[in-house]
């Protein structure tokens, strides 16, 4: 098993292939704490979009300042993968998470007492420069203390609690807000972290994968020339590409679909409902790419499951108003498509870096990733406000699917399918001024 990211298949039936992910040793307690972290993460998160149109109602903001609103949780989050995540590996990842899930929680919860646009966006931005800070630890945390073999279907697993985050609030918005308001909402949200943090600092340090270097700090300069040094650069480089292009995609997806829709002539109804099933194919997604990357390896299996997306985004903007069943199902097979490569491509990126780069590395893809998240949408609005068809609008978004896959198959033909990380000692040069 130890030359897949999951253990492989091999033609074996689903029920062999569970019993023996049941048989291998794997600290339950590490893995539900960092799935909880992600959800309280996607709580945050998401919290604050439901209460979007009661905010410019109650404060008169017009559409430009709803935007940057939006737009202000997105730019902290970049900047805490960037900044912030790679500092774990000095402080380490209980202590981040703990840290930085705190101050998320503290910042929504003042977020919900504020008087104006201009305060609530500075600690929306603050908010997600923690989050920024959090979501790459509760990865590496779980990726550390789990063996092996099983490392990428632990990373697929606690990824879902994010989605379970976003999903939740949806369902529960619509109650809070109508019943108790706005503000209401981010306070559950707020004390949902708290209540997280007390959870991640029962779980108990373990020595042997610490990584302190209290004594030599590395400082970002150090970091990004270890994750861009010979033998593991055009890896970085690669799934840098990857997490930016898929982002776009997502997040492309989430701003316009409904908007884009509406204008083909469907219901609101009716692409609720769609939303809401691409919503739940992101949340299945981890199960199928766990599956994919169990049978092709890591890199290839993301490059099927990407190529099998590019139909189903594309038919959404062409199928006919009334043909609902159709669009359901497209949608579905999108989410899965899309979100099995977003989990997927965290996974493998915890499984390509060792552990003295993971922290770095995943927080430099989630953060590098971030630019497609913020150009995704603003790409597609010129397309829409320049009179662009539906149906050209979902081609283009479907055609970066095809661009992921290529990336997938280089870093499947340059480093291989199989679990192994490439981990590398920081350069020379570097250790001369940390003194490690």
């Amino acid at each position: 098993m130890a030359g897949y990211i999951l253990p492989p298949m091999n033609g074996a039936p689903l029920t062999s292939w569970i019993g023996q992910l049941k048989s291998l040793p794997l600290p339950w307690a590490v893995m539900a704490v960092c799935t909880m972290a992600q959800f309280s993460c996607g709580l945050i998160l998401q919290s604050a979009s439901f209460a979007g149109p009661y905010i410019a109602q109650e404060w008169a903001v017009d559409d430009t300042m709803m935007g940057i609103v939006f737009s202000s949780v997105l730019a902290g989050l970049m900047a805490g993968y960037i900044l912030l995540a790679p500092k774990a590996d000095r402080i380490g990842h209980r202590r981040m998470i703990a840290w930085s899930l705190s101050a998320a929680s503290l910042a929504t919860l003042a977020a919900s007492l504020m008087p104006d646009a201009l305060s609530f966006t500075l600690l929306r931005f603050l908010s997600g420069l923690a989050l920024g800070a959090c979501i790459p630890s509760t990865i590496a945390l779980a990726a550390q203390r789990s063996g092996a073999d099983i490392r990428g279907y632990v990373v697929l697993a606690i990824y879902c609690g994010f989605s379970l985050g976003f999903a939740a609030v949806g369902f529960a918005a619509g109650g809070l807000v109508e019943e108790q308001g706005w503000r209401f909402l981010l306070q559950c949200a707020g004390l949902c972290a708290l209540l997280t943090v007390l959870l991640v600092t029962l779980v108990r340090p373990d020595q042997r994968h610490a990584f302190s270097s209290a004594h030599h700090p590395v400082h970002i300069g150090s970091r990004v020339a270890a994750l861009l040094q010979p033998g593991i650069s055009n890896g970085t480089l690669l799934l840098w590409t990857a997490f930016t292009l898929n982002l776009a995609l997502f997040y492309g997806l989430q701003s316009w679909m409904p908007t884009v829709l509406l204008d083909k002539g469907w219901t609101i109804e009716v692409i609720a409902q769609a939303a809401g099933l691409f919503a739940l194919g992101t949340t299945l997604a981890a199960l199928v790419a766990g599956v994919a990357m169990a049978w092709f390896g890591r890199f290839r299996g993301l490059a099927i499951l990407c190529s099998g997306a590019v139909l189903p985004v594309a038919a959404i903007g062409m199928i006919a108003p009334r043909e609902n069943l159709l669009l359901y199902i497209a949608s579905v097979v999108a989410g899965i498509g899309v979100g099995g490569g977003q989990k997927g491509m965290t996974a493998a990126a915890a499984t390509f870096y060792g552990h003295t780069n993971r922290a770095s590395g995943l927080g430099w893809a989630m953060g590098v990733g971030r630019i497609g998240a913020i150009a995704g949408p603003l790409l597609i609005g010129v397309l829409h406000e320049n009179g662009s068809s539906p149906s050209l609008i979902f081609v283009a978004l479907a055609l970066l699917l095809p661009l992921t896959a290529v990336t997938m198959l280089s870093l499947s033909h340059q480093f291989g399918d199989h679990s192994g990380s490439v981990d590398k000692p920081l350069p020379e040069k570097i250790r001369d001024v940390t003194g490690r």
